[in-house]
């Protein structure tokens, strides 16, 4: 009987680093790249990975083939909230329009502004013009005039008001 030589070869996953007529007599892992880094050569069973550094604006987890370039946020309408490294994406966030917010909040500061103006404005008015306040005047008998037409008052502060009978008849509170 007559035997041959067997040639050995690494498992799945490991390359050679010592040999001895054609057989393997010594393998190791093959090597797996790092975050940052991608695959150009997958290892054999004669040689080991290769692994390359990402250049600038790529980025890689270890096990590609390539490097993925970073995320452009502003062309997809975000902003950039984290900026990518070699080994992660860039991340994005919404765009929050920040003349729309201070547009917003200048239209609310005049509306409360005019509104509290105008109410100050309204009780300064009926407080030191009391003859257009109707609630400071009292009807007093109606005193003989020429035309007939007109009605007189008389404030609670003793003024007197004259006002034609016409106007009343048309207001919608009788006095």
């Amino acid at each position: 009987m007559r035997f041959g030589d067997t040639l050995c070869e690494p498992q799945e996953g490991f390359h050679c680093i010592k040999q001895k007529k054609g057989s393997c007599e010594l393998a190791v892992e093959h090597s797996k790249c790092q975050p940052g880094q991608y695959i150009e050569n997958t290892g054999t069973a004669l040689s080991d990975t290769v692994c390359v550094d990402c250049t600038d604006g790529s980025y890689s987890n270890g096990s590609v083939m390539s490097c993925l370039p970073h995320s452009k946020c502003e062309m997809m309408g975000f902003k950039e909230k984290k900026a990518g490294t070699t080994s992660s994406d860039a991340e994005c966030e919404k765009v929050t329009s920040v003349g729309l917010v201070v547009l917003v909040t200048i239209a609310v500061v005049l509306v409360v502004a005019g509104t509290v103006a105008a109410l100050l404005a309204c009780i300064k008015y009926r407080k030191c013009n009391p003859q257009h306040s109707n609630k400071d005047v009292e009807y007093k008998s109606k005193q003989p005039s020429e035309d007939d037409e007109t009605a007189h008052f008389t404030s609670t502060n003793q003024q007197q008001i004259s006002v034609p009978v016409d106007i009343l008849e048309s207001a919608p509170h009788s006095l």
